[in-house]
């Protein structure tokens, strides 16, 4: 598969945006960004090799939504959604799209809920209170991978 390439770059950015997240709070630009304009061109040859336009046009739309999703989310509550998060999301949305839609929904709602459980469990056990930063890059993260790995299997159960 000619997206490989792209796939691997991936994966290493959400490596270093989740070591770096939870270790400094923060989502650097500098990968994001890097992640970005690398990404677009591997994916554009995939497509141009595969003849697979339509997944490249997916892949631009998941960027474009999942940014403009997350950015609803920062301006409404800027302190519980940074805009590294936003950011990082168009890198999400853009390799999750090359999957298809339902992957870019899938990823982030599973982004949220580990968020959520991850959250809940860190109060409960009294390492953070209410009022604690969490890192939220991580659960992104993990979303992402988890539709990646497993998105075809969970749409399809849940689709049935």
């Amino acid at each position: 598969d000619w997206a490989l390439p792209a796939f691997l770059v991936f994966f290493a950015a959400l490596v270093a945006v989740t070591v770096i997240d939870l270790e400094h709070y923060i989502v650097p630009n500098r990968i994001v960004l890097a992640t970005l304009v690398v990404s677009v061109p591997l994916l554009a040859l995939a497509a141009l090799v595969e003849g697979d336009w339509l997944s490249l046009r997916t892949a631009l739309i998941g960027s474009v939504a999942a940014g403009a999703g997350l950015l609803v989310i920062n301006l409404i509550s800027p302190r519980g959604m940074g805009m590294g998060d936003v950011k990082l999301a168009l890198v999400l949305g853009l390799y999750l799209g090359w999957l298809d839609l339902g992957h870019v929904l899938l990823g982030l709602f599973l982004g949220f809920l580990l968020g959520a459980v991850g959250g809940v469990a860190l109060i409960a056990l009294k390492l953070r209170t209410r009022r604690d930063h969490v890192p939220f890059a991580p659960f992104l993260a993990g979303g992402a991978v988890l539709a990646v790995l497993l998105g075809n299997s969970l749409l399809g159960w849940y689709l049935g």
